[in-house]
């Protein structure tokens, strides 16, 4: 059997954009199978010509030129993340807007769109806190209960936000008693019903935590052999010839994010193996987002040094295949 080698994550587009950082992409895969990829753009992180861009790739493997769909002068925007919502057929767009100087004076809003992305509703906050802000794809459980993975920069810790009503009202939960450690948490479900929190931390190390109901309360978070450079990570589950295990997109160092990798668990995510590049290099390669494509593969997007976006798509089964030497 041929053994499967990562392909070389390619470039939404070939020129830098203007304004030109780009950071932060998120994915949706809507029916039809055509994917849709949000970022933000600025002069630099928080700048106040930062704006939203959209690109969307037809089921040929094009992507569209990208454009820009959420613009506030004078406000900064940032973190978006997309979310399809089957009940409505709506896709929805988390984002925060920047009221003062910093992501402590953020907050979060949501936009809506019954046409596949080709235009928008008008901004509307979500909640009235400040310094909340999303980095992750939601999470559905089997009941229709919504997870939407948030972090505070004020408290500088992981939370969630839950709703039992398709995303009309959320409450906010904590806490994984990682304040002062950790953000920006990655959700997945795992086989028993319980919930997999997976979060960025300062201490070199990814942290783990779990929920046995529904996302109500979490365990505290404790420390993976993992490293971690201080840099976003982003989970998924799978289930491949009867197991059901998790894939996980990260920078495995301590230091420096010139290395991006995928991983796999078998326990929950307790233990990880199988590391593979994704791409590496004397630059930043960092923010992963990872979404389950509909034929049992993976959809993936990271930034690359904060000028690009760059796309993969994984073939989950035959990555495992080459794991365990075909």
């Amino acid at each position: 059997m041929r053994k499967y080698s990562i392909p070389v994550p390619s470039r939404l587009y070939a020129e830098t954009l203007s304004p030109p950082a780009s950071h932060s992409a998120t994915l949706a895969e809507l029916p039809g199978g055509t994917l849709y990829c949000v970022w933000y753009s600025g002069s630099y992180e928080g700048s106040a010509d930062t704006v939203l861009y959209a690109s969307s790739r037809s089921a040929a493997g094009e992507w569209s030129t990208p454009r820009v769909i959420i613009d506030l002068p004078g406000l900064p925007v940032g973190n978006p993340v997309l979310w399809y919502n089957e009940r409505d057929a709506l896709l929805h767009l988390y984002f925060v807007i920047l009221y003062g100087n910093w992501w402590t004076e953020s907050r979060l809003a949501v936009v809506t769109s019954a046409d596949g992305g080709t235009t928008w509703s008008s901004p509307k906050l979500l909640l009235e806190e400040k310094g909340l802000m999303p980095r992750t794809p939601l999470l559905t459980l089997s009941d229709g209960t919504l997870l939407f993975p948030i972090y505070s920069e004020t408290m500088w810790a992981p939370l969630v936000l839950r709703s039992v009503d398709n995303g009309r009202t959320w409450g906010i939960i904590g806490d994984t008693t990682a304040r002062g450690v950790a953000i920006q948490p990655s959700l997945a479900p795992l086989p028993d019903g319980r919930v997999l929190m997976l979060s960025r931390t300062n201490r070199g190390r990814i942290y783990r935590s779990t929920s046995t109901n529904g996302g109500r309360s979490w365990t505290a978070s404790q420390p993976l052999a993992e490293p971690n450079p201080n840099s976003s990570i982003d989970v998924i589950a799978i289930h491949f010839e009867g197991r059901d295990g998790h894939m996980m997109i990260h920078n495995p160092t301590t230091m420096g994010r010139g290395l991006l990798t995928l991983s796999v668990s078998w326990d929950g995510g307790q233990t990880w193996s199988g590391r593979t590049t994704v791409y590496k290099g004397d630059g930043e390669y960092s923010y992963p987002t990872m979404i389950p494509a509909s034929d049992g593969g993976a959809h993936l997007v990271f930034t690359e040094d904060r000028v690009f976006i760059r796309y993969l798509y994984i073939d989950v089964p035959s990555w495992l295949n080459t794991l365990r030497g075909g």
